[in-house]
C-alpha cells in the first residue's frame, strides 16, 4: 500500500510539474519575440545577465542552504522535532544575516556598473534599476525559502508546482500590462519578480504551517554550532557552484565583455528554448528526491536502487523527445519565431546548448546521492577540475582569436564538450560507487538515450524534408507528427514494462475519475 501511495504523489508531482513547464513554455513562445521587439536584442541580454550575476551571490550562502532540507527532513523522518527545528531556525536566522551582506554588497556594485559592463549609454540608468530590483528580490528570497522546506518533507511538490503556475500567470500578466501601458523598461521584469517573490513566500508560509506544524522557527533554537555543521558538510557543494559558475554561469559576462552586448543578446535567446527543457525536468528531480531522502533514511537501499533508474528512464522519456525537436526543427522555428534576428546562429548556438543536455538531463537525479551520502568531495573536486579546463581554453580563445564568431563558439562549444565528457564518465561510475550498487548500474539507460535521440532525429529530419513548409502551421504540424513519434519510440526503448503498466494505470485511473 505505502508503494502505491509513493508512485501516485510522485505521478501527481510530474504531472504538475508537466503543467507548469507547459505553462511556460507558451508564456516564452509568446512573450520572448514581444519583448525582444519592444527592447532590441542586447536589451534582452541583460535581463539574463542581470539573473546570472545575482547567481553568484548564492555562493554566500550555498554551503549553508544546500544540506538544510537534508538535515531537517531526515530528523523529521525520525521524528526528532527538536533536531528538526534547531536546524531550521539555525538556517532561518543566518540567511536573514547573509541577506543584509548581500544587499549592502549589491548596491555598492549597481553604482559602478557601467564601469564594469559593456552598457549601451541608453540603457544604463534602466540596467541599474532592473540590478537594484533583483537584488532587493533575491535577498527576499533568501530570507523566506526557509519556508519551503514543508512541500519537500511531506513529498507535496505539487502544491508548489501548482503555485509555480499560478505565479507565472500573474507575472507574465503584470508584465504584458507594464508593456502595453507604459514606455518599454527592462526594470518592468525586476518589479515583477519581487511581486511573484512574495507570492511565493506567503504561500510558501502557508504551507508551512499546515504541512508541518511540528517545525517551529524559534530564535531560542537558533545554534552556531548547527550552522557550522550544516556549513561544513555544504562546502563541497559551494566548490560545485563555483564550479558552475566557471563553467556555464561566466557565459553571457564573457560575452559582454570579449565579444559584444549584441552577440551577448543573441546567446541569451538561444538559451532560452534548451534552457525551459532543462529546467522542466530539474524540476522534475525534486519530486524524487523527497522519496529517496525517505528511502535512504530507513535503510532501504535497493528499494532506492531502483527509483533512482526508474528517474534515468522516466526522465529519458520526457527529455529525449523535445531535445531532438531542437537538433531537427531548430532553424524553421528561429525563423518563424524571431525573423529579424540571425536565425542560422541562434539553431547553431541551440543545438550546442542541448547537445550537453543530451547525456546531463537523464542523469540530474543522480546528482542528488552525494547529498543523501553527505559524500561530496570528490564530485565537488572534479567539478572545479573540469570548469578551470574549461575556463583555461575559453580565456586562451578569447586571447588567441580576433573574430568574434570563432570567440562566440569556443565560449560555448568548449563547455559543451567537456562537461559531456563529464556526465558520460565520472557521474555514472561515481554514482554507483557511493550508493555501492554495480558498477555499471547506470550505463545501460545512458546508451539507450543516445540511441533514442538519434533516432528520433533523423525520423523528424526526414519529415521535416518532405513536408514543410516556411508558415507556422506547416512547422507545428511536423513537429506535432515527429513528436508524437518521438513519444512512442520513447515508451518502448526507455521504459521497462514495469514503467509502462504504471503510467497507463495512473493516466486511466484519473480519466476514470474525471469522467465519474
Amino acid at each position: 500500500m505505502q508503494q502505491r501511495s509513493s508512485n501516485k504523489q510522485l505521478a501527481l508531482n510530474i504531472s504538475t510539474n508537466a503543467m507548469s513547464y507547459i505553462l511556460g513554455l507558451i508564456v516564452t513562445f509568446f512573450l520572448t519575440p514581444y519583448i525582444v521587439r519592444k527592447l532590441g536584442a542586447s536589451a534582452y541580454g541583460f535581463i539574463g545577465l542581470s539573473n546570472n550575476i545575482i547567481s553568484y551571490t548564492s555562493l554566500l550562502t550555498i554551503a549553508l542552504n544546500s544540506m538544510s532540507n537534508r538535515y531537517i527532513a531526515i530528523h523529521y523522518h525520525k521524528r526528532d522535532y527538536f533536531n528538526a527545528n534547531g536546524y531550521l531556525a539555525s538556517t532561518f536566522y543566518a540567511n536573514v544575516f547573509i541577506s543584509v551582506i548581500i544587499v549592502v554588497g549589491m548596491a555598492v556594485l549597481t553604482l559602478f556598473l557601467d564601469k564594469v559592463l559593456d552598457i549601451p549609454s541608453g540603457l544604463v540608468l534602466d540596467v541599474k534599476i532592473l540590478f537594484t530590483l533583483l537584488f532587493v528580490n533575491a535577498a527576499v528570497g533568501l530570507i523566506t525559502n526557509v519556508f519551503s522546506i514543508s512541500t519537500f518533507v511531506k513529498n507535496r511538490i505539487e502544491k508548489s508546482n501548482i503555485r509555480n503556475m499560478i505565479g507565472t500567470l500573474i507575472r507574465c500578466g503584470l508584465l504584458i500590462l507594464l508593456f502595453a501601458l507604459f514606455k518599454p523598461e527592462l526594470w518592468y521584469f525586476g518589479i515583477t519578480a519581487i511581486i511573484m517573490t512574495i507570492y511565493v513566500a506567503s504561500t510558501n508560509f502557508h504551507f508551512y504551517r499546515t504541512l508541518t506544524p511540528e517545525l517551529i522557527i524559534e530564535y531560542s533554537k537558533f545554534n552556531l554550532g548547527k550552522v557550522w555543521e550544516l556549513v561544513k558538510s555544504g562546502a563541497w557543494n559551494l566548490i560545485s557552484s563555483l564550479s558552475n559558475l566557471l563553467n556555464e554561469g561566466l557565459e553571457l559576462l564573457l560575452a559582454n565583455i570579449f565579444i559584444s552586448p549584441q552577440i551577448m543578446g543573441l546567446l541569451a535567446i538561444s538559451k532560452t528554448i534548451p534552457t525551459l527543457i532543462s529546467s522542466f525536468v530539474i524540476s522534475l528531480v525534486s519530486s524524487f528526491n523527497p522519496e529517496y531522502t525517505k528511502l535512504y533514511a530507513e535503510g532501504r537501499m535497493e528499494e532506492l536502487k531502483q527509483t533512482i533508474l526508474k528517474s534515468i528512464r522516466l526522465l529519458s522519456f520526457i527529455s529525449a523527445t523535445p531535445l531532438s525537436m531542437i537538433f531537427a526543427y531548430g532553424d524553421a522555428f528561429y525563423r518563424n519565431w524571431l525573423p529579424t534576428e540571425n536565425t542560422d546562429l541562434l539553431y547553431y548556438l541551440s543545438c550546442v546548448a542541448a547537445f550537453l543536455l543530451v547525456f546531463a538531463l537523464p542523469y540530474q537525479s543522480v546528482w542528488y546521492v552525494f547529498v543523501l551520502d553527505n559524500k561530496l568531495k570528490r564530485s565537488s573536486i572534479n567539478a572545479l577540475v573540469n570548469s578551470i579546463i574549461t575556463f583555461i581554453v575559453v580565456m586562451i580563445g578569447m586571447i588567441v582569436f580576433k573574430d568574434d564568431m570563432m570567440r562566440l563558439f569556443i565560449l560555448v562549444c568548449s563547455r559543451s564538450l567537456i562537461s559531456s565528457i563529464r556526465c558520460v564518465t565520472f557521474l555514472p561510475l561515481y554514482g554507483a560507487s557511493v550508493m555501492k550498487f554495480p558498477k555499471f548500474t547506470f550505463y545501460r539507460p545512458m546508451m539507450m538515450n543516445c540511441i533514442l535521440v538519434i533516432l528520433i532525429s533523423s525520423v523528424s529530419l526526414f519529415i521535416k524534408g518532405i513536408l514543410i513548409h516556411p508558415n507556422w502551421i506547416s512547422f507545428f504540424c511536423c513537429v506535432l507528427v515527429s513528436a508524437c513519434i518521438g513519444l512512442i519510440l520513447s515508451w518502448f526503448i526507455c521504459l521497462k514494462k514495469t514503467d509502462r503498466n504504471y503510467l497507463t494505470l495512473i493516466v486511466s485511473s484519473r480519466i476514470k475519475r474525471r469522467n465519474g
